[in-house]
């Protein structure tokens, strides 16, 4: 049974984000605003923190003293995306 769920999870999430997210740097490579680079490693790169957080808050809860506030990542880890992967404008 797992690996059929895990496969589906794959097929039908994880794929799916991971192709979403790439083309979008995709795009915003073409159009010189985001640093070139491996798209599908930036999708990875960008989605993990964010998926890390919610496994963390499942797995052990939130009375972790560890425990992120998901609000809080997800605000942080945007503006640390926005200023490692945009092209200055110098």
């Amino acid at each position: 049974m797992f690996p059929e769920l895990a496969r589906i999870w794959h097929d039908e999430v994880a794929s799916r984000m991971i192709r979403l997210v790439a083309s979008a740097v995709e795009r915003a490579q073409a159009k010189g605003t985001v640093r070139a680079g491996d798209s599908n490693l930036m999708a990875f790169s960008i989605t993990a923190p964010i998926v890390m957080g919610v496994l963390f808050h499942e797995l052990f809860g939130t009375s972790s003293p560890h425990a992120p506030a998901l609000d809080k990542l997800a605000s942080q880890h945007a503006s640390m995306i926005l200023h490692g992967i945009t092209v200055d404008a110098m």
